[in-house]
Order: C-alpha cells, then structure tokens, then sequence
C-alpha cells in the first residue's frame, strides 16, 4: 500500500528503475523458467513488487503437422494454428474472387473502396497485398469485383487443412478456402454441389422488423427505398463444398447411385483406431444472429478410413442445419465413396428433444431431407 501512494515523482523514479531491471516482456532479470538466476549486475527486487509484472505474452499457436501412411496412401493432417488475421482474409477474398470472375484484376489507386462493405478494410492491410513500399496514399481500392461481394467467416483457420494421397497420384484434398468458395453463389465446379440442392435461404428473425424501420426512415426523409441487395454469398456460410477427387490435376467425374449407402458394419466394427484428428476450419457468430461451425474428423481403421465434414448451423429462433459430407475407402478397393446430405428444423420443433442450447446436435437422421451419393472410381 506504502507502494500505491508514493508521490508521483518517487513513483515515476521507481517505474523507471524497475523497467530498467526488467527482461522481455516486462518479467524480471535474473528470473528464468527454473526460478531465480544468479546476477549480479541485476539487482534483487522486493517481493512485495512481483505483483507488477505481467504474465509473458502467449505465443501465436503453431500449425502441427500430422502423418500417416500405409495401404498405398498418405494421410497429412495440420492441426492448431491462430485465426486467420484481416491481411490474411483479404488476401483469401481476392483468391477467391479471381477463382470465380477470371476476368476481374483488383484495382490499387488512391481513394475510397468501391467495396462498400469492404471499405473499412483497404488503407490498413494494403502492404499485405500490394507488394513493394507501402505509402499512405495507395489504397485496395476493392477486394470484390463490382456488384459483387466477396465475404468470408469472422474465423478461419487456414492452415487447418487435410489431405489423402494415393501411390497412383489421386488426392483428396479437405482446404478451408475451397470452403470459402462453396459460399458464393456464381462458384462453380465438381467440388461443389449445386446451387438448387442446398437448403432455402436463411433470413434473420429480425429481418422483417428492420425492413419496417427502412420503410419508415425513407418515408420521413422522402427518400426511395433501396432494394433488398442481392448478396452474391450466403451470409450464413453454409457453404456448398462436398470435395472431389483429384489425379494429376483433373477432377475425377463420379457417378450417382441414388441406392447407394455406407457399409454401417465397417464403420461400427470395434476395431484399433489407427489415426484420429478432428479440428474447426471456419466459424462465425453472424452477427450475434446465431453460430456456424464446420469441422472436419478422420480416423484411419486397419480396413479403410473414413472422413465426416460437418457444418452445424444455428440461427436464433429460425433454424437448426447440419450439411454433412461423409467420404469413405475401403483398402484393397478401387473405388472411394461420398454420402453429401442435410437436416434442417425450426428451434420450436427442436424443444421437446432437449435444451435448445444443443441446437443442431439435436438433430437426428429421420430428419434428413436431401441426400446424394457418389462413387468415383479410382485409377
């Protein structure tokens, strides 16, 4: 206490000499990760003054790498890693806008954004995407083509990925920017389901309530309404992506069997687990509107491996989702399979299953409404 209320000129002399008796991030010299080392040139500080450092800053997690091999195949799993930062998610919404609109370049030049929803993000992340020195004066003008936008989750964890590779060059590839591309509209390709397979679009509960206000602000200002935009993304990340495999750059064509199924006696057989990893790619609270996540788990059994892509969505007092991509192997054979199917109910229906806090866990297979399966034969 004697401390706390020094006069402010003894305490500013006291700050300096402990800053001057301080190692990195502000912990004290002499101290290391055993407990006290001896030096002499530090003096020793008072015990009562410990309080005043600070914990070191945690260190930004780093992706691990996780193999296996066996059968004639490779599995490589990264695993950890931090939150895409914005430099990083700006530069994933040029990829993935030059992936769907080849034609389009982003423009570098002075001004404002002509990107009103990315505008906020141009001046201070332009040196992650403009290569050579960074002035004040050039801007991303726009991360998105015009009339376009290109959004992604609040968190993604980019370098989260997996892949199987066979001995005959095919691979299959689990990437969280395929991801972020299954969540455009005009995205197109074999990795993607269609448009008119996915579920109906998702409007906030609020939506009509917030139309209202529109309504009435543009009525009192003599203004014409704007209308509703017509986003080129869905807002609730509930993205299209079912994979595909790939040999020697070329995506395999597979072929539907509406008849098809998962041989359940494999999956549930008790056998040694000889892999597991299971980790998030993406996920977003939508605005406080609700939750997305999509995970990915594999695990590698002595006859086959198996892979459950799931994307769970929750939005508040609209709707429970869950789109699942299963992709299977059995050893010895030439061919891998996909079940790509989803579930939807209203929280209300949900109620009498369990908490609603559960949300899509509360889901059960009765309530699956699309299903497609696929086997593509290997070469």
């Amino acid at each position: 206490l004697k401390h706390r209320f020094k006069p402010k000129d003894e305490q500013m002399q006291t700050d300096a000499a402990l800053v001057k008796t301080s190692g990195p991030c502000g912990a004290p010299r002499g101290l290391g990760a055993e407990g006290p080392v001896a030096d002499a040139s530090a003096p020793q500080l008072p015990q009562r003054l410990a309080p005043r450092f600070p914990p070191a800053a945690p260190c930004v997690p780093l992706a691990e790498q996780q193999d296996w091999s066996g059968c004639g195949w490779r599995a490589t799993a990264w695993t950890g890693g931090a939150i895409a930062a914005q430099p990083e998610l700006l530069a994933l919404r040029i990829r993935t806008a030059k992936a769907i609109y080849p034609g389009w370049v982003p423009p570098v030049q002075s001004g404002l954004s002509i990107c009103p929803p990315c505008g906020d993000a141009s001046a201070p992340i332009a040196p992650a995407v403009r290569p050579g020195p960074w002035k004040p004066s050039a801007y991303v003008s726009a991360c998105c083509p015009p009339g376009k936008h290109v959004h992604t989750p609040d968190a993604v964890f980019l370098a989260r990925t997996l892949s199987f590779v066979h001995d005959s060059g095919l691979a299959l590839h689990f990437d969280p920017a395929d991801l972020v591309r299954g969540c455009m509209f005009d995205a197109a390709g074999a990795d993607l389901a269609p448009v008119h397979a996915m579920p109906r679009p998702v409007r906030s509960q609020h939506a009509e309530r917030w139309r209202a206000i529109a309504l009435e602000r543009a009525r009192k200002d003599d203004q014409k309404l704007i209308d509703d935009l017509q986003w080129s993304y869905d807002w609730t990340f509930s993205t299209r992506w079912w994979g595909c495999p790939i040999q020697d750059g070329v995506a395999l064509e597979g072929v539907e069997d509406p008849s098809g199924e998962l041989p359940m006696d494999l999956l549930m057989a008790r056998d040694e687990i000889l892999w597991y990893q299971e980790f998030d790619q993406y996920e977003d609270d939508l605005g406080d509107e609700g939750q997305v996540t999509y995970t990915v788990r594999a695990r590698i059994m002595p006859d086959f491996f198996f892979v459950l892509a799931r994307l769970e969505l929750s939005v508040l007092n609209v709707v429970a989702r869950q789109v699942d991509t299963r992709w299977l192997h059995a050893f010895g054979s030439q061919e891998l399979v996909r079940e790509w199917s989803w579930r939807e109910l209203a929280p209300a229906e949900l109620r009498a299953r369990g908490p609603p806090a559960a949300g899509p866990a509360l889901l059960r297979p009765t309530d699956t409404q699309h299903r497609t399966f696929h086997r593509f034969r290997m070469p």
